[in-house]
């Protein structure tokens, strides 16, 4: 139904649908009407009348959205309304004639509250201060007057009991807080919050602890690994890095009593940078010696170091000659550092000492002999054996060592990079016992390989001393030959071969391996 007012005589009457309401809010609302009929007279006006008493007309607050020709739906934004308050609304239409008013509606606006608002995280954590922050997701009707941070060394902290708070400005949105002078290693609450004039609101607690002044860091010297006369593993942990990034650790090493630092000291290793446990090999030291060890670890505040520990290197090798060998670790193997000078089996009986050539040739059972016949040779270079001695179960090396096999030796070979290049990391340096040019020897291995050529199976002898150096491997190939394994004045490389004056009955350099 509608009314209408002061009808002129004559004039069509207009008929108005209902009105809807939509988006209420503290002091808004969106209100939508339909005119169900337009007869005869312009509409010159239109609009929504609302007020706190029933009946509202054009004389109370009103939208005017101007003429209207046609019967279609239109929207008002109503404002500047009073929360939790009902309001009553009518839509109407005006023509020079008259004003037509719709059915009534009613609402309610929302009523005002505290504002919500969340708390973040905190970042960018030091040792006095933080960076945190938070949103005010509603203002609930009312005006954010003022949002912030407030903490504490308690939970739950408030304005009015508060060891420290942030201003961060008005209004809604994200905001961020720096927090100062906070106390070193401390742990901090803190929450956001935001006020209007209904009151305070809190957001989520967060809490965090202060850094730690930075110091040096701390370090361990931790247990050394002894594998044989000549090298060892030392071991380091960095458990704090003082809260400074550590730029370097390693090692002070030697066979003092006393506890040097790293300023008035030569004998340093120096592994890698960081937090965690470190390691280093040694190598080239003297068997049977004691020696000292300090880890230490340098960050931008100075320079800390481990305990003191000792370790004693391990006696010489003896062979049962009593021939005595240098020994040393390379990966996870110990080897020889010497090729083999025995005369014997490991249980005592003699092995064949062969110097003719023709007798050599036709041998089916083991014998050694030296280059050129020359013992001053072989006490430099070791005898050369045929493979009958190293398939000989009596055991040609000391107790407790064996003749390596293809494995062992392919291990080694990739242990120190391949092929190519393991030959100069196991050749010995300079022209003492190599020919010139002695290319690519390193001995980084510490292997020591000298150019103590071979004997053919012919009889023999090949070459000169320094030019190459084979020992046998004990992987056999076929019933005549067996494999050996060489490095060579001219090249860096180590590779395996057999066959061409190599059979069985060829003479080799014997290299044990540690069981």
């Amino acid at each position: 139904s509608c009314q209408k007012e002061e009808t002129p005589t004559g004039t069509n009457k207009m008929e108005l649908g209902n009105t809807s309401s939509s988006e209420v809010s503290y002091r808004t609302a969106t209100v939508t009407s339909t005119p169900g009929t337009i007869k005869g007279n312009k509409i010159t006006q239109h609009g929504h009348c609302w007020s706190t008493a029933a009946n509202p007309t054009i004389n109370d607050d009103k939208t005017a959205l101007g003429s209207l020709s046609e019967a279609k739906s239109f929207i008002s934004q109503l404002g500047n309304l009073t929360p939790h308050t009902t309001y009553f609304i009518r839509s109407y239409l005006t023509t020079d004639y008259e004003t037509v008013y719709g059915t009534e509606k009613s609402i309610i606006t929302l009523k005002t509250g505290n504002p919500v608002v969340t708390t973040s995280k905190v970042d960018s954590i030091t040792v006095n201060s933080a960076i945190c922050g938070g949103t005010v997701v509603k203002d609930s009707g009312l005006v954010v007057t003022e949002y912030g941070i407030v903490w504490g060394t308690s939970n739950n902290p408030v304005l009015e009991n508060n060891s420290g708070k942030t201003i961060n400005g008005s209004g809604m949105g994200n905001y961020t807080a720096l927090l100062t002078e906070l106390k070193i290693s401390t742990i901090y609450y803190i929450r956001a919050y935001a006020i209007n004039n209904n009151g305070t609101a809190y957001g989520n607690e967060v809490s965090f602890k202060t850094k730690q002044a930075k110091t040096s860091p701390k370090v361990t010297s931790n247990e050394i690994n002894v594998f044989s006369s000549s090298s060892v593993v030392l071991g380091g942990n960095v458990v704090s890095d003082g809260d400074t990034p550590v730029y370097e650790r390693g090692f002070l090493w030697g066979d003092w009593t006393n506890s040097p630092t790293i300023e008035h000291y030569d004998s340093i290793i120096q592994v890698g940078a960081g937090m965690g446990k470190f390691d280093a090999k040694l190598i080239w030291l003297s068997p049977n010696t004691t020696y000292y060890v300090r880890a230490y670890a340098i960050n931008s505040e100075g320079i800390s170091y481990g305990e003191t520990v000792s370790f004693k290197t391990d006696k010489l090798l003896a062979d049962v000659d009593g021939n005595i060998y240098k020994t040393i670790m390379i990966g996870d193997q110990i080897w020889m550092a010497e090729n083999l000078k025995t005369s014997k089996y490991n249980n005592g009986t003699d092995v064949l000492y062969v110097t003719e050539g023709n007798t050599w040739k036709g041998l089916s059972t083991g014998a050694y002999c030296c280059f050129l016949n020359d013992t001053s040779i072989g006490n430099i270079y070791g005898n050369l054996y045929n493979f009958f001695v190293v398939a000989d179960n009596r055991n040609i090396c000391p107790k407790g060592w064996r003749v390596p096999t293809n494995n062992d030796w392919s291990e080694l070979q990739n242990y120190l990079g391949g092929k190519d290049i393991a030959g100069g990391k196991m050749k010995e340096i300079g022209e003492i016992h190599w020919k010139s040019p002695n290319v690519g020897a390193t001995n980084s291995s510490g292997f020591s390989a000298l150019g103590g050529s071979w004997r053919g199976d012919d009889g023999g002898f090949y070459y000169w001393i320094g030019q190459s150096a084979c020992w046998w491997s004990s992987t056999e190939f076929d019933v005549m030959d067996a494999w050996l394994w060489s490095v060579a004045v001219n090249k860096t490389t180590f590779h395996k071969e057999r066959g061409s004056y190599f059979h069985k009955n060829a003479g080799c350099s014997i290299r044990c391996v540690k069981d």
